[in-house]
């Protein structure tokens, strides 16, 4: 048999020998040419004969030669080399016109080379299927002959083109027999080639004896070219186009007739070829076979496939190595093969309408496929056959789609895969019933094994994997399953009897979107599971078990080691999930977990983590399990039972539990309700007919844990109290009971509206259960209730022979707090809020108890009329003075800086506050003096008695209450003379002008300070000052601090002083004013004192004591201290005076009242206006607490307007006067 692999060096050898034997008979060489005539052609057997005993070389000259001319066959006999050869660059066309001729017969009697050199043969045409245009004969006899075509062109042949018949039992030349190099075959309508050996033996050696090559040759629209019996043939870098086959024939290429023939293909590319029969491209039948480097592309039959094989095993093999399959049929059909797929690529199919497999449809056949890849393959089912076995070993699949049972379907064998990467694999089949993967083991044991397989991106409308079978073993090892999307588990195992083993195994974000199908993993039946060092995170199943489901177990090894389940979501246990078993008692499973990771999983019902109702459970061994934030929307976090906790749950003792959350209740472990609990501690009650006894029952795990149960489940759980007379065993007592019956809302049934009324005895309330949730029976004692006669305060009556006692009903507003409802009446049936009352407990006054009787606090008016913030900024502004004068002795730049900004701050806020005052009393106040009388009448008394003047200030003083005045604030009220009220707006314009010419200077002088603080503080930190002029020497021969704003001081005070000039005037003008405060004359002495020891001294000891700096800082601090202290004495001297004398409240104490003649009304003197005849001592009291909230209104800048500050002008303070 001829190794593959022998090939090139064989082809070597060949190459060297004819180059050898040519050289050796080139001297020995006859020449001899022939035309194109008929003597010539009819001649050319006898010019062979005649001239073999020489190397002999026959030139045709011409163009083309008619052999249409002889009817009879060309006999040539080969006992040498003889040479056909057109020295030319076209062909010579050997033409038989499609005649019916009898072709070319080679008989090969010795050793010999006969070649064809440039030679085309064209319309060739035989009636007879025995006659070829070329036949070729040899036996083993013949130790060495060469049949030679080189650069010839077949075209147009209507027969069969070539028969090879040998007679031979051995190999007798390493070399071809038969070679044909650079050739084409063109438009020929049968057989290229037929090989035959007379033999008929298809041992080995027969089988190979005959060997034939195709060099660099090329078929193009040719039918049946290869018809092989007993061959050796290699076919080496040739094309195939538009291939086709009549309906007799079995293959369009090659069809191998007998077994052991030696078939190599390589280098070659067969394309654009479509068989309309039912033949395949190739068919093989226990032949060796080698595809090397071969390309089918856009290459289909109607039969479904390329290449039927039928027991290419054992020594017989098939080898498809480094060849492309691109746009064809499905490349195999056939039985009981081996067949290497190594090193190629099955690409770019789209066989929807098929049912045959794209790669094969073999049965009984062993693939072994090797480094290579499936890609764009769209079929109508698996793209491999389902009865083979298969080693897929570095394989590359991706971009599948199918929409029949699975994407690879695999039954009755074991099959291996390794280093196998899937990606991008889609099955739209029938719903549940679609899958990648599907096999079935039968009945016997078949392994599946998987390892360093590498799953990504995957859809199908079943069950990704699907396993089944009577036994079998899966190993899956080393592998990733990501991003898979099935209606169905990802891995679903439903066989009888099945041993998986999971090791390093990284499962993630894969889903199960078949809300019927529970976990991403679906275990069925008899399960032998080890999972070791692998890691599930990120799936999804729309039903139980995140990843695992363990469904309807009827036996169950388990065994879970060093492997982490994190972030996987299910309807019931995020991760894992035990349904009931069907193992029997007596059955012991081993289940072991080790090492094991539950994090971040989540159950939209319950079992975060895990849910168990597997009674099994409880036997297995645990060593280092975490359960770590896991969440459960209703209950059990990390674990849910259903209930019997001892049997079905792991022993959580040995278990770790970090921050899980059960979203209702249970946040590490829970069951369900399994029973309840009566909250009250008491179950002996002693009321009254018709008191509230209120019960509440709460809810309870196995674990006895309170359920909260947030989302309700369990509100289909009913409960009702029933009332037993133990006196009267028929229970015929009369009674009623309202509020008895309630579910349970968040784990708890409130009973806090239950209501008794009976007779004054003994009752026994039952408690009374329906359980519409499931089918747990509950139980409680009964509560024992004593009915007492009403209490005295309460109202009693007999209704239906049932006493009645009903508490009092008062209005909503009685405050039950402070005070309590009492009936009105004794041996009343009526409860209304007219016939009862409410009684005040001490401490508590008013008809609904609602006031609180206190000691009340006086009310100083005095510091509210005069303007208590007034007063908190002058006090301010006097401590920022005194602060200033701590910092007097400059130990630095800083404290020299505290020193400047704490005096002029102050000494503004003082100013600001005393030139306000001035405005506002110079404003609102009245000069009696000059004040502008049109009208020229006679002082006015205010009785008809003509009550003198001090009669008048002496019935004020007697009569205004030192009560507090509740005064609500309002507009000015005052009805003002025409002819003032230009004067009065003038003034109170002067206010808000002031307020703002206030804040505007207080902005400016910040900002003047601060750029000066930050020009001297920058110049001191760069050194800018020369450390000479930082320092003086004092007269005391000591050094102090100059500071650089000292200078700013002396600039300052002149500016102070300008600034007191405006307060000197209005001290004068307003020395004789009334209706004003009387703080404006204590005002009035202590501005001559600010002048003369503020400003003006500061600036005269500055002066003269320059050269003294230790000296000016003492006694300055000294004038300051006396200056401002005096200043505060005086400004507060009226104040704490009427607060002294306990007249906070007497306005008489703080106001400077008008003199008898002054008409409120219009503000003037001496008015005629004849109605201060009316004027009573309440009167001229209102009057002045109406001309306070005028002064109060006025000084005021901002007021709330429907709950919002809002700024408004004094003038719109006043703009609702109506002048007469």
């Amino acid at each position: 048999m001829l190794i593959s692999s022998n090939f090139d060096y064989i082809m070597l050898i060949h190459n060297y020998i004819l180059i050898l034997l040519y050289l050796i008979s080139y001297s020995q060489t006859k020449e001899i040419k022939i035309y194109n005539s008929y003597n010539d052609l009819i001649n050319l057997e006898n010019v062979i004969q005649e001239n073999q005993n020489e190397n002999l070389i026959l030139y045709f000259p011409d163009k083309e030669y008619d052999f249409s001319l002889i009817y009879t066959t060309l006999n040539f006999r080969i006992s040498s080399n003889v040479t056909f050869y057109n020295e030319k660059i076209g062909k010579t066309i050997f033409n038989f016109k499609n005649k019916n001729s009898k072709g070319i017969q080679i008989d090969f009697r010795n050793n010999g080379i006969l070649k064809f050199v440039n030679i085309k043969f064209k319309n060739f045409v035989s009636n007879s299927d025995d006659h070829y245009l070329i036949k070729s004969y040899y036996n083993e006899i013949n130790i060495n002959y060469h049949l030679v075509f080189e650069r010839c062109l077949f075209e147009d042949i209507s027969s069969n083109l070539y028969l090879s018949v040998s007679r031979c039992s051995k190999v007798t030349q390493i070399e071809p027999h038969t070679l044909f190099i650079n050739c084409s075959f063109i438009n020929n309508i049968y057989k290229i080639m037929h090989t035959y050996n007379e033999i008929g033996d298809s041992s080995e050696e027969t089988s190979l004896c005959n060997k034939i090559n195709f060099l660099n040759c090329h078929f193009i629209n040719s039918n049946n070219l290869f018809t092989l019996n007993n061959i050796d043939i290699n076919i080496i870098n040739s094309s195939f186009e538009n291939i086709s086959t009549s309906s007799m024939d079995i293959a369009s290429i090659i069809e191998s007739k007998t077994k052991n023939n030696n078939i190599v293909i390589k280098d070659s590319i067969i394309k654009n070829s479509n068989i309309d029969n039912s033949v395949p491209f190739m068919h093989f039948i226990e032949n060796t076979i080698l595809l090397q480097n071969v390309t089918f592309s856009k290459c289909h039959s109607n039969s479904g496939y390329l290449i039927n094989v039928d027991k290419s095993i054992d020594k017989n093999k098939f080898i498809i190595d480094n060849s492309i399959f691109d746009d064809v049929s499905s490349v195999f059909r056939g039985y009981y093969n081996y067949i290497e797929f190594k090193n190629s690529i099955l690409k770019n199919i789209n066989s929807q309408k098929s049912s045959i497999p794209p790669h094969n449809d073999c049965k009984h056949t062993s693939f072994n496929i090797t480094n290579s890849t499936f890609q764009n393959i769209r079929t109508g089912t698996s793209i491999i056959g389902s009865e083979a076995k298969y080693t897929f070993n570095n394989v590359n699949i991706s971009d599948i789609s199918t929409n029949g049972k699975a994407v690879l379907y695999l039954i009755y064998n074991s099959n291996y895969f390794n280093h196998v990467t899937i990606r991008n694999v889609y099955n739209k089949g029938d719903i549940g019933d679609a899958s990648f993967l599907y096999f079935d083991s039968g009945e016997e044991n078949q392994k599946l094994f998987l390892n360093n397989v590498s799953i990504d991106n995957g859809k199908t409308n079943g069950s990704f994997l699907s396993i089944k079978g009577n036994t079998n073993v899966i190993n899956i090892e080393n592998s990733n399953i990501n991003n898979i999307i099935s209606y169905g588990p990802i891995i679903k195992n439903f066989s009888k009897k099945s041993k998986i083993i999971f090791q390093n195994v990284n499962f993630n974000k894969n889903e199960n979107l078949d809300k019927n199908q529970c976990g991403t993993i679906q275990l069925e039946n008899s399960i032998d599971l080890s999972i070791s060092n692998s890691v599930f995170t990120n799936n999804t199943s729309k039903n139980n078990g995140g990843v695992i489901c363990f469904k309807d177990m009827n036996d169950l090894n388990l065994s879970i080691k060093s492997s982490q389940y994190i972030s996987n979501t299910a309807f019931n246990g995020g991760a894992m999930y035990f349904s009931i078993n069907l193992i029997g008692d007596n059955f012991q499973p081993f289940i072991n977990f080790t090492d094991v990771i539950f994090k971040s999983n989540n159950a939209n019902d319950f079992g975060g983590a895990l849910y168990s109702n597997n009674d099994k459970l409880y036997l297995a061994e645990i060593s280092n399990v975490v359960f770590e934030r896991n969440i459960a929307r209703r209950a059990g976090g990390a674990i849910y039972v259903p209930n019997n906790i001892k049997k079905k749950s792991l022993d959580i003792s040995k278990c770790e539990f970090i921050n899980n959350k059960g979203e209702t209740y249970g946040n590490d472990y829970t069951t369900e309700v399994s029973h309840i609990k009566l909250n009250n501690k008491n179950i002996n009650y002693n009321v009254k007919s018709g008191d509230y006894i209120p019960l509440k029952f709460s809810l309870y795990d196995e674990y006895d844990e309170f359920i909260n149960d947030k989302f309700n489940i369990y509100s289909g759980i009913l409960l009702s109290i029933s009332i037993k007379d133990n006196r009267n065993d028929n229970n015929n007592s009369k009674y009623e009971i309202h509020g008895n019956t309630c579910s349970f809302y968040k784990g708890n049934c409130d009973l806090s509206q239950l209501r008794l009324f009976a007779n004054p005895t003994n009752y026994t309330l039952n408690i009374n259960f329906e359980n519409h949730y499931n089918k747990i029976k509950f139980e409680l004692n009964s509560i024992n209730v004593t009915i007492n006669t009403c209490n005295t305060n309460q109202i009693n009556y007999i209704k239906n022979n049932i006493l009645y006692c009903e508490n009092p009903i008062c209005n909503e507003k009685c405050n039950l707090n402070s005070g309590e409802c009492f009936p009105k009446y004794n041996n009343t049936e009526k409860n209304t809020i007219e016939t009862n009352e409410c009684r005040c407990f001490d401490g508590y006054k008013g008809t609904f108890c609602s006031e609180r009787i206190v000691i009340e606090s006086v009310n100083k008016r005095v510091i509210k009329e005069t303007g208590f913030y007034k007063h908190i900024i002058y006090s301010v502004g006097t401590i920022l003075i005194f602060l200033s004068s701590f910092f007097g002795v400059y130990k630095n730049y800083f404290f020299c800086a505290l020193n400047f900004i704490l005096y002029h701050y102050g000494l503004f806020l003082i100013y600001s506050v005393i030139i306000i005052i001035y405005q506002l009393n110079i404003a609102l106040g009245i000069d009696p003096i000059n004040n502008n009388i049109k009208y020229s009448q006679n002082r006015t008394s205010f009785s008809e008695n003509d009550v003198s003047e001090d009669n008048y200030i002496k019935n004020i003083n007697n009569n205004i209450s030192t009560e507090n005045h509740n005064i609500s604030e309002r507009k000015l009220h005052l009805t003002i003379n025409t002819n003032n009220i230009n004067y009065l707006f003038k003034n109170i314009m002067a206010i808000k002008s002031l307020y703002s010419l206030i804040l505007s200077c207080y902005v400016v002088l910040i900002i003047i300070l601060v750029i000066i603080i930050t020009v001297k503080g920058f110049e001191e930190n760069n050194n800018e000052i020369d450390e000479n002029e930082r320092y003086i020497k004092d007269i005391s021969k000591k050094y102090i601090y100059n500071c650089s704003l000292t200078h700013y001081n002396t600039g300052l005070s002149m500016i102070e002083i300008l600034f007191l000039i405006p307060l000197i005037l209005k001290c004068r003008k307003v020395w004789s004013y009334e209706c004003i405060f009387k703080m404006i004359n204590y005002l009035n002495y202590s501005i001559p004192i600010w002048v003369t020891t503020g400003p003006l001294a500061k600036m005269i000891f500055s002066i003269a004591f320059k050269s003294n700096l230790y000296s000016e800082i003492l006694i300055l601090s000294i004038f300051i201290i006396i200056c401002y202290l005096s200043l505060y004495c005086l400004y507060m001297f009226n104040i704490v005076y009427t607060i002294i004398n306990k007249q906070s409240n007497n306005t008489k104490f703080f106001f400077k009242y008008p003199s008898i003649n002054f008409c409120f009304e219009h503000r003037i003197y001496n008015c005629n206006c004849n109605k201060s005849n009316n004027v009573t001592i309440d009167n001229i009291e209102n009057q002045i607490d109406n001309y306070l909230l005028d002064f109060n209104y006025c000084s005021k800048i901002i007021q709330m307007i429907n709950n919002k500050k809002k700024n408004v002008s004094n003038i719109e303070n006043i703009s609702h006067k109506n002048p007469k």
